[in-house]
């Protein structure tokens, strides 16, 4: 997309640079009356043309490609919890013992030849303490697939009741022909809900940043 960008305004500034140039050069053939003069210009004039229609089809195409392409992220984040320990239950309440993550096509046309790799890493050290590597091979618009991560470490419990935890989704796909990459972060929370008979303890999944989408 940069070197797009950089194009762009490659072509912006020679389409000015062609129409000073032209301006001037016109501006004096008319003044001297020279055929020669008059001749360039029109050429000038011509070539302005072209690289301004050839301009112009690059913008709208980089506007298509833009926009009619698939964008496939992480729709939702279930959890799978149970009690914790008896004795550690100021510590670990809950323990969260997987998680279900919902990926969704949200774009225009198909994906393809999807690869996700699923993170759970420490906020502080952002050490990986498990993850996940799975394919899916096609996904329609608006369609959704489910993936497991399964078997989350005992030995982290506490960290992840402490909300020390988070969850990164990085997803690499094809569309129309290009490859793109989606990047997600989801910071772990511990979270209380009130219910008809005292409550329960449940895993909240917060979106921490935008999603990088490229």
């Amino acid at each position: 997309m940069n070197f797009r960008l950089s194009l762009m305004k490659m072509l912006v500034w020679a389409i000015v640079g062609l129409i000073i140039l032209g301006t001037v050069v016109f501006g004096v053939s008319v003044a001297v009356g020279s055929e020669d003069a008059r001749y360039i210009a029109t050429t000038i004039t011509a070539i302005m043309a072209t690289v301004l229609a050839g301009a112009s089809l690059f913008v709208a195409i980089f506007q298509i490609q833009a926009h009619v392409r698939p964008f496939v992220t992480v729709a939702r984040i279930q959890e799978v919890a149970s009690l914790g320990p008896s004795g550690e239950a100021a510590t670990i309440p809950y323990e969260l013992d997987a998680c279900y993550i919902e990926v969704q096509n949200t774009g225009s046309v198909p994906a393809e030849e999807i690869k996700l790799h699923i993170s759970l890493l420490a906020l502080a050290s952002k050490e990986i303490t498990t993850e996940v590597r799975t394919e899916l091979p096609f996904l329609p618009p608006n369609g959704q697939e489910t993936v497991e991560f399964p078997n989350i470490p005992r030995e982290i419990q506490t960290n992840i009741c402490a909300g020390q935890m988070k969850i990164e989704v990085a997803i690499n796909y094809k569309g129309l022909g290009k490859r793109h990459d989606t990047e997600q972060s989801f910071n772990i929370e511990r979270a209380e809900v009130r219910q008809v008979v005292g409550a329960r303890s449940t895993f909240v999944f917060k979106h921490t940043n935008p999603s990088r989408l490229r």
